[in-house]
Order: structure tokens, then C-alpha cells, then sequence
């Protein structure tokens, strides 16, 4: 999420909404460039801020909620 790459062009929020748009389903945030120990925190807020928005819509989190559990239900995790 903080590739220098994607950084160099796009702001955090933007990040975020290409990467769920594009059908990612988990966020990975190394959060070693520029430390903040609230990113978590704030990515919650900005996914909330986009479905509010209607920039997000609900459907794709429950897509990416159902590929996520389908996932654990393949690795034995969820019954």
C-alpha cells in the first residue's frame, strides 16, 4: 500500500480505493516508509468514508467478506 511507485502518484485514499475497485480482498500495509502507528485506524475510516460516499459500495466488501471465508472454510479453519 505504500509502494514509492504508487505513492509517487496517488494519495493513501486514492491507494485504497484502486486496490479494493481492482478486487483485492485483504490490504497489505507494510507501513515502513513513513511509520504511523494509527494506519490501520485510518485505512478503517477511509473504507468507511468511501462506502459513505458512495465511492464503495457494500457489495464488493461482502465479496471480498465471502472470498475470505471461503478461503478459511478450504483450510479447515471455519465449520
Amino acid at each position: 500500500m505504500q509502494m514509492g511507485a504508487t505513492a509517487q502518484y496517488y494519495g493513501y485514499e486514492q491507494v485504497v480505493l484502486l486496490t479494493l475497485q481492482a478486487g483485492v480482498d485483504v490490504l497489505a500495509i507494510a507501513n515502513q516508509l513513513q511509520y504511523d502507528p494509527d494506519i490501520a485506524a485510518k485505512t478503517i475510516a477511509i473504507v468507511k468514508k468511501l462506502l459513505n460516499e458512495g465511492n464503495l459500495t457494500p457489495a464488493r466488501i461482502d465479496e471480498s467478506y465471502a472470498h475470505i471465508v471461503k478461503f478459511k472454510e478450504r483450510l479447515g479453519k471455519i465449520q
